[in-house]
């Protein structure tokens, strides 16, 4: 059965009028009930976020920013930072800072109320029209809000965005103190890593400068006596160091000053003939001992600790051992077997630093070279140190 196309035709040309006139009702009641609608203003304020770690010593930074590395692990760090951004916390700052409990037009202008008003309650409010508008491919994000009045939109965004960052400030301010508080704590500290070079000289060098630059006195002791490299880095003659002071032929006097205010360095001196041994003397016991009295901070650069004992020796007689790695060579079964190395010896491990970490590589956080490699690099390590106790 067909349409009858010219009797619907003929009903329309019939009854035009009606159906003008119900269009007409609608567009107007959709009009009325929109015009009698608050008017809601939209405002945005610009931030951006930061992924540098606290810098908790001078001249040295972390070597993986925060947020940085896989893509899932940059979009949970940034998810992260948009919530905190929208968080009750923050809001209830923006809250105090604008002093929104006595304002008599918010929520709704012209009500004059302020009773039973409490600055949590106004934080939800304020958290709940306040959203977060990221910029594609960059580190910046939108706060914005939307409020009856233009004015106020804009001041809330602004206080959103001024409560974050402080939150942000606080937290690194407090980060940076208990982290200074706990290397302030250490006297003395070992610097060694699981194999040859992965770093770990470089990194006693930097340490101790940035912490003699911080205003602390400071002394670097070169305790590889198989291999030492800090008299060449630091441009110092080899003459007479720790070797010296041990068999007794010499005083601290030995001690050499350098350019960087407040930091000495005592070389290791000519390399001996059974190093191990001499480390567990009396004498070198007692020159830890008044080296620390002497200086507010004392560091060791021992050998690795793949195959000698000497790093689990000194760290027993210190603070603590501080482990180096290199990225992209140092391997987890190397890591593991250097940290199982100073746990058995009963040295207290403060930490581990990486080095030498190439953010540009996308496989670097699944490439490891083959164990072995470390052990067959160790014995050319000590194969080339003919020259260990020349100047």
């Amino acid at each position: 059965m067909g349409i009858d196309v010219r009797a619907h035709v003929h009903t329309v040309r019939k009854r035009w009028p009606i159906l003008v006139l119900a269009v007409a009702a609608s567009v107007g009641g959709t009009f009325a009930w929109t015009y009698r609608q608050p008017r809601i203003f939209e405002a945005s304020c610009s931030v951006i976020i930061d992924s540098m770690a606290p810098q908790y010593l001078q001249g040295i930074k972390d070597v993986v920013e925060m947020g940085t590395g896989s893509y899932w692990g940059n979009r949970e760090f940034h998810e992260t930072q948009y919530r905190i951004m929208t968080s009750k916390d923050i809001a209830l700052r923006a809250v105090d800072k604008l002093g929104l409990v006595n304002d008599i037009d918010y929520p709704v202008p012209n009500t004059g109320q302020v009773k039973n008003r409490t600055p949590e309650m106004l934080a939800g409010m304020v958290a709940g029209q306040t959203k977060i508008v990221p910029v594609k491919e960059s580190r910046i994000a939108n706060i914005v809000v939307r409020d009856r009045l233009p004015q106020r939109a804009a001041l809330i965004a602004n206080a959103m965005a001024d409560a974050y960052i402080e939150k942000n400030l606080e937290y690194k301010m407090e980060e940076s103190r208990t982290a200074q508080d706990w290397f302030l704590d250490l006297r003395s500290m070992v610097v060694t890593s699981p194999g040859p070079q992965e770093g770990k000289t470089t990194t006693a060098i930097s340490l101790a400068i940035s912490t003699a630059m911080g205003g602390t006195r400071v002394i670097l002791v070169d305790t590889d006596l198989r291999r030492p490299r800090v008299h060449r880095s630091v441009g110092l003659p080899n003459v007479t160091g720790v070797s010296n002071l041990i068999v007794g032929e010499t005083t601290l006097e030995a001690v050499r000053h350098t350019e960087v205010p407040n930091l000495d360095v005592l070389t290791c001196g000519p390399t001996p003939p059974n190093p191990a041994e001499w480390l567990h003397t009396e004498r070198f016991k007692n020159l830890i001992r008044d080296l620390t009295a002497r200086y507010d901070r004392v560091i060791f650069d021992s050998p690795p600790t793949s195959l000698v004992t000497d790093p689990a020796v000194i760290a027993n007689l210190t603070d603590g051992v501080m482990l180096v790695v290199r990225g992209g060579v140092t391997t987890r079964d190397a890591a593991a077997y250097a940290r199982r190395q100073l746990g058995d010896a009963k040295a207290h491990i403060l930490g581990a630093i990486i080095n030498h970490v190439d953010l540009s590589d996308k496989g670097y956080y699944y490439h490891y070279v083959r164990y072995y490699r470390g052990y067959s690099k160790y014995g050319r390590y000590y194969a080339d140190a003919s020259d260990g106790g020349k100047a």
